[in-house]
């Protein structure tokens, strides 16, 4: 995987968390999403 597919997705998952947070931090289907994507830039930290 190349480095500039591993920034970009990094930075759209940032801006997704970051809109979650914004806009219904407290609705449960909220957190998991934000669950999934806390867990997938994790992942993503090493690419």
């Amino acid at each position: 995987m190349s480095n500039t597919f591993s920034l970009d997705l990094k930075r759209n998952l940032l801006t997704y968390v970051d809109n979650a947070h914004k806009t219904r931090p407290d609705c449960p289907d909220q957190r998991s999403r934000l669950s999934l994507a806390d867990a997938l830039l994790r992942r993503t930290a090493n690419l």
